[in-house]
């Protein structure tokens, strides 16, 4: 007859504390992506539709027809920065953050290097098309569409 004996008390302590690390690798898994959407969508919804015209012959915009430089304008949620490229383009993104786009602080703005865009606040980079260079920002700058009626330059959204 076998001996009853008690139970390893270590054994339901190990357990627990699987069970508890498996929970917390699958939340640190998965709220970062649900969070970044979340950031996204906030921003995209606080969003109106609007247009803006700029005068490129205007002598405060002229500026903007040569490669590398950029103006703020008034638009859009917290403003607009224009940036032109090496391609002719003049490109339009929205100088409200991505990160925590609700913050008050949540405003880009020109580097002093004039190599990228960045928020003070949090301190995510962008390069100058828009995208992400250095987090905790997950999401590009929202870019908006740009067009020429000859030496105008009109800004819309949507």
């Amino acid at each position: 007859m076998r001996a009853i004996s008690a139970r390893n008390p270590g054994r339901g302590f190990t357990i627990i504390l699987r069970l508890f690390l498996l929970y917390a690798v699958f939340a640190l898994l998965f709220s970062c992506n649900e969070d970044d959407n979340v950031q996204n969508a906030e921003l995209r919804d606080l969003l109106v539709e609007f247009s803006v015209s700029i005068d490129l012959q205007d002598p405060d915009n002229q500026k903007l027809l040569f490669p590398g430089q950029y103006k703020y304008v008034d638009g859009g949620r917290e403003g607009l920065v224009l940036i032109s490229n090496t391609n002719g383009e003049i490109r339009a993104f929205e100088r409200n953050c991505t990160f925590l786009p609700l913050s008050e602080c949540a405003k880009v703005t020109m580097h002093p290097s004039l190599t990228f865009l960045w928020d003070s606040c949090c301190s995510s980079q962008f390069f100058l098309n828009g995208q992400v260079k250095e987090s905790p920002a997950s999401q590009p700058l929202v870019q908006y569409r740009t067009e020429f009626q000859g030496n105008v330059l009109w800004v819309h959204y949507p």
